[in-house]
């Protein structure tokens, strides 16, 4: 039987036979030996031409379909054929000799769907962001399988090789992978990672030199270049610090961040204690913290020294996360314009 615009597929113990001569797939789906041409990668198959031989379809099972969505049975004419402009359902094994088939040559025979990346690939519990799976095979009407602790919704495919979701993870979620797969006429993809992010430490990346301001009031600055105080005497350090996850990888996304100080230890019991302050990282994971001691005019204050303990949490909605990172605190005044202002971290 000689068709141009329809081919004739059928399937007989998985092998499918096209009739006629000439033409063929694209060459990236083809592989010839002995006669038999085997479809690889199979997907957004194309057929140009009519075939002669038997091909084999790597990948899918005897009777495992639909891999497309209708048939055209043989006894409809080509008009009829291209008027219904139908894909074709897979036949079980054995019965491909009294059912042939026909089908579009643009039709694609759907493979195993494919991830192979998600963009962003991680992100810290109670977030919700927006996401680009990037593979192949996807399609209009696919699902993803369900994954503990991320609700994925508002899921478009953008085409067949993309498609934008949101990932909402909850606040209490488990940290570390989770593997993200979709569905595609009830073919499950293989899975990609991803990484579930909980506060856990910071990382120091700049301490600056200690400014004092005793001859004269003025106005002290934080690592961003806002000012805290303003017309003070006394002195400062600034520190900028990165918020990072279990497996040391920065979280990118504003999170609250509060300061806790314990173990304070004055030189003199009429000095001050610290108050704990509260930051917000940026979407790159930073923040800063300013150690200063900082008083009103005039700048006579005698020597003096403290130290203490610091620590950080973070808030996410509900949750709190205690930081494992540990500061020791030094503070000392020990004559006219000789300050000194230590952190040292004593915790990874």
């Amino acid at each position: 039987m000689d068709v141009s615009a329809k081919q004739r597929l059928c399937l007989e113990t998985c092998v499918v036979i096209f009739g006629g001569l000439g033409g063929g797939f694209a060459p990236r789906h083809l592989r010839r030996s002995s006669g038999l041409v085997t479809i690889q990668n199979v997907g957004d198959v194309e057929i140009d031409a009519d075939l002669d031989g038997y091909f084999n379809i790597e990948g899918v099972p005897c009777g495992g379909g639909p891999y497309l969505t209708s048939e055209v049975c043989e006894n409809q004419t080509e008009k009829e054929a291209k008027e219904e402009n139908s894909a074709m359902l897979i036949p079980p094994c054995g019965e491909c000799e009294s059912q042939p088939r026909y089908f579009e040559p643009d039709v694609g025979i759907t493979s195993r769907p494919t991830i192979t990346s998600i963009t962003p690939n991680q992100a810290v519990v109670g977030s919700n962001i927006d996401v680009i799976i990037s593979g192949n095979g996807f399609r209009p009407g696919l699902e993803f399988v369900p994954v503990q602790g991320i609700v994925i919704y508002d899921i478009d495919v953008l085409n067949s090789t993309q498609i934008s979701a949101k990932f909402q993870i909850a606040e209490n979620a488990a940290g570390g992978n989770r593997s993200i797969q979709v569905k595609v006429l009830q073919i499950v993809s293989s899975g990609k990672n991803f990484f579930v992010q909980i506060p856990t430490k910071v990382r120091r990346d700049e301490f600056t030199n200690i400014v004092i301001r005793e001859k004269r009031p003025g106005d002290f600055v934080n690592i961003f270049g806002e000012t805290t105080h303003t017309n003070v005497c006394g002195a400062f350090r600034n520190i900028k610090y990165t918020l990072l996850d279990q497996a040391s990888n920065p979280i990118l996304q504003e999170l609250s961040v509060s300061e806790i100080l314990t173990d304070f230890i004055p030189s003199d019991p009429g000095i001050p204690v610290p108050q704990p302050k509260n930051t917000t990282t940026n979407d790159e994971g930073i923040f800063g913290d300013q150690i200063a001691v900082a008083y009103a005019p005039p700048c006579d204050v005698p020597p003096f020294n403290y130290t203490l303990k610091q620590r950080f949490k973070v808030t996410v909605g509900q949750s709190m996360y205690n930081l494992t990172t540990l500061n020791d605190v030094s503070v000392s005044k020990t004559a006219p314009a000789q300050w000194t202002i230590n952190v040292t971290i004593t915790t990874p």
